[in-house]
Parts: structure tokens; sequence; C-alpha cells
């Protein structure tokens, strides 16, 4: 720093009043550096506004270290209200957002959004290091920006910043989805499937997130949701039809009572399908209601039965080895000969083999 320039920073200094801000007047001027004189020499952002120097952001040097000095501060003085100040400020001394390619149109995304809560939605994506290094930041930043609502928005940021969702290759379409969603809650059944690992890993996603944005109500939506993330039902062989099935439900009722079938031991059942189809043909919800509780009501017997029979059988079991374990050798021999003799029928020279050497039937 030469004469000259030590003469423009303090004609700014005064000119902002920011001189009684530096803590350390010594250090200060030390430590300043080609680029942060540079860009403290050409602030320009007159008028300027008391929150920006409350932040004492102008004099902050790793702020000053920035390529977007000057720029940023022109945005951050024109921000409305408190909170686009902060996000601004937030955004424009993050090192991943300064080092990345995407800095300067985030920083213009988030001064001009339409209203508060998108603004922090922006805020939040333009910070994290797995978006911003991904292929599509620039799009999912433009497509929150764009958001129909608040609330469609936050579930946009959710997949932005997801990093199942931003492995994937389901990534871009899925946002496109969530953004043209017809409604916040089919938004969310969206969003929700988009960031599950289950469903991103298996074949069934693209389809299950296009019946969703389809869905005919937003229980019927809800309803697809619960499906499309059920782990059983993924590995199921009924998954898709499962799928379809709800979605051309009758009903919300109906949608719920085919949702219930979908995930019980019925996937494990030969009926699953005759199942699905008695519900979903149902002429009345009641209808529908009562055959629901008939068939899992069936499914619930038949899985007592099988454990009582597991049961016994283990009983059994352990009563032989009672009885194995309580005989004499000499007890035990003789069982082991009577064997041999019914096994030989009367033939002295027919060969008994080892499996009939036991004492245990």
């Amino acid at each position: 720093m030469n004469i000259t320039q030590l003469e423009k920073i303090i004609k700014q200094l005064e000119k902002y009043g920011l001189s009684d801000a530096i803590e350390d007047v010594e250090k200060w001027f030390s430590n300043l550096n080609d680029k942060q004189v540079n860009n403290i020499i050409n602030l320009d952002v007159y008028p300027i506004k008391d929150l920006l120097l409350h932040e004492r952001i102008l004099i902050d040097l790793n702020f000053l270290n920035s390529d977007y000095y000057v720029e940023d501060t022109k945005l951050v003085n024109n921000a409305n209200g408190y909170d686009f100040v902060q996000l601004l400020i937030n955004i424009a001394k993050n090192e991943d957002s300064l080092k990345g390619e995407h800095h300067a149109k985030d920083m213009e995304l988030i001064s001009n959004a339409k209203s508060d809560k998108i603004a922090q939605c922006l805020g939040e994506v333009a910070k994290v290091f797995d978006s911003l290094g991904s292929e599509y930041h620039k799009n999912d930043m433009k497509l929150i920006s764009n958001a129909k609502s608040d609330v469609i928005a936050q579930y946009l940021r959710d997949v932005a910043i997801d990093f199942y969702s931003l492995n994937s290759e389901h990534h871009a379409k899925d946002m496109e989805l969530i953004s043209n969603a017809k409604s916040d809650n089919i938004a969310q059944c969206l969003g929700g499937v988009a960031e599950d690992s289950a469903s991103l890993n298996s074949e069934h996603h693209a389809k299950d997130m296009e019946l969703i944005s389809n869905a005919k109500s937003n229980n019927i939506a809800s309803c697809l949701r619960y499906i499309a993330t059920n782990f059983k039902s993924l590995n199921s062989e009924h998954h898709r039809k499962d799928m379809k099935l709800i979605s051309k439900a009758k009903s919300d009722n109906i949608a719920d009572y085919l949702c219930e079938i979908a995930i019980s031991d019925s996937l494990q059942s030969d009926l699953h399908r005759y199942h699905m189809g008695m519900v979903a043909s149902a002429k009345t919800d009641e209808e529908a209601l009562k055959l629901m509780e008939d068939i899992l009501e069936k499914l619930e017997t038949q899985q007592e039965m099988k454990l009582v029979s597991e049961v016994n059988d283990k009983k059994q079991a352990e009563e032989l080895v009672v009885i194995a374990t309580s005989l004499t050798n000499k007890e035990k021999i003789d069982i082991i000969y009577n064997n041999a003799k019914n096994y030989a029928d009367g033939d002295p020279k027919k060969e008994i083999p080892a499996e009939v050497f036991t004492y245990k039937n």
C-alpha cells in the first residue's frame, strides 16, 4: 500500500463513518492486502444503510478479501428488511459460496426473492457444499425462486440439499415435479419420496413420482407416498400394480383401505392380487371397509395358527430331547436294535443304512 492508497482509504473510512468500527487500527491497516485495499477504495454505496454499518461488514477483513465485495455491498445495502440483510451478509461471507461459481447469481436471486421464506430457502441452498458442487445447483435455485408458494419452496429446498437425491439420476426430474405440484400437499408427498433412499434405489421411483404428481386428491397422494417408501412393498412383485390400483381408487377411503392391505401380510399371500382387486371393486366405502376388515382378520388368524404350529413343533422337539437324554445306554441300544430289526424285516443279510441306528423317532 502506498501513501496515495492510504489517503484514499482514510477518506473512505471518514465518508462512511467506519473509523470507530475498527477494533484494532494498527492490526487492521497492517493486514490489508492489495485486494482488500482496492475493494475499500472502490466502495461506492451512498447513502449507506444503518444496518450495513451495524454489522461492520464493510471493514471485515474476510469480506474485504472477497472478489464480490463491491457488488455484494450494493446488494446488501439495497435489501429491504433486517432478514434480507442478514441472509445476504451470511452468503457474502460464506467460504463455500465464495469459492464456487454461483455466488453472484445466488446473491442476486436472494435479493430479488418474492418472499422472506423463499429468500431463506435460497440462502440455505446457497451455503450447502453438496449443492454448490453439483450440476443441479443453478437450476435448483431458479426453481426455488420461482416457486408457486412458500410451502413448495421449502420442499424444493429440502430436496435440493438432500445427499441421496443429489447423487441419484432422478434429482432434476423430481425437482421439476415438485415445482409443478398441483397442491402443497402433493408437493410434500413428492418431496418425501424424492428424499427416500429406498425409493431412489428402486426400479419404481420414476413411475411412483408420476403417479403421485397426478393423484386425484391429496389423500390419495399421501397413500401413494406411503407405499412408494415402504420397503416391503418396494421389494415385492406387487408394488407397481398396487400403486396403480390406489391411484385409481374410487374414493379417499377406498385408497386408505387398499393402502392397509398393500403393506399387510397379504403381500406374502398367493391371494394378494385377489384381495386388492376385491377392495378396489367395492361399490361403496362401507363395502370396501368390510372386505378389508375380513381380509385382515383372516390373515391375522392364519398368522396366529402358523405361530401355534411353530410353537408346537418346537415343544415336540424339546420333549424328544428330554426323553433322549433321560434314557440309559442299554435302553438306547434296545431301541436301535428294534429299529434295525424292523428295517431288516426278517432278512438276516439285508444291509442296514446308518440312519437307522438312532434311538430318536
